[in-house]
């Protein structure tokens, strides 16, 4: 299946395998295996051939070497690499909405259709992570208004793309300007609520221009 020139998870793409053992694998069996599964669109697998290649041939199939310091003692251990797949993907969802965080997740569904790719149940566990994880970031509303009772337009819904702290400061930031007379911020959940009070209520090129620049940042 044709994949975009870069994923957030499943990369090197485009490499041979001698360019990824130059890049740090140490596993040539595995980027071997990696390349394989790639070209006949065995995602799944492809990811845990991905994850493989960066440990010792000798290391237990299915498991990766990690260490830590705990207790002031620093240990290793064998942590299953599907586990470490998954962790990996909430730290991308922790960093907020990406725009390849939804073509990485349809391009898992596709593949899913390929029901000889043995990493297939690892695809749909991502798919149902991605799903959860997007439904579940904050969201801020923000309504821009001509006075308490009139809205100029209906509110708009921002994505935490960036932040949620940038974004709202960039939002602050707005009060001062001239058009902008004051700005209520409400919390419900998770999610915010933003509302602008215009200075002039007989000047629309300020609330429209307010209301597109806003819309920039869905």
């Amino acid at each position: 299946m044709e994949l975009p020139e870069q994923m957030l998870l499943l990369e090197p793409l485009g490499c041979t395998a001698e360019e990824i053992m130059q890049q740090g694998a140490r596993n040539f069996a595995a980027v071997q295996r990696y390349l394989d599964c790639l070209e006949r669109g065995w995602l799944g697998q492809a990811l845990i051939e991905r994850y493989t290649y960066g440990e010792l041939p000798e290391t237990p199939v299915g498991m990766l070497q990690t260490n830590s310091i705990r207790d002031g003692i620093f240990v290793e251990w064998l942590k299953p690499i599907e586990d470490e797949i998954k962790d990996d993907l909430r730290e991308v969802l922790r960093g907020g909405y990406d725009e390849m965080i939804g073509i990485e997740r349809d391009i898992y569904a596709k593949a899913m259709e390929n029901i000889d790719d043995p990493g297939r149940e690892l695809l749909s566990q991502l798919v149902d992570m991605i799903d959860e994880g997007l439904q579940n970031l904050p969201k801020i509303c923000v309504t821009v208004k001509r006075s308490p009772e009139l809205a100029v337009a209906p509110p708009i819904e921002l994505r935490w793309c960036h932040g949620l702290e940038d974004a709202i400061t960039r939002l602050s930031e707005k009060v001062l300007e001239e058009s902008v007379v004051a700005m209520n911020i409400q919390k419900s959940g998770v999610d915010f609520h933003i509302t602008y009070q215009l200075g002039n209520a007989e000047d629309d090129s300020s609330a429209l221009a307010l209301v597109e620049e806003l819309r920039e940042w869905c």
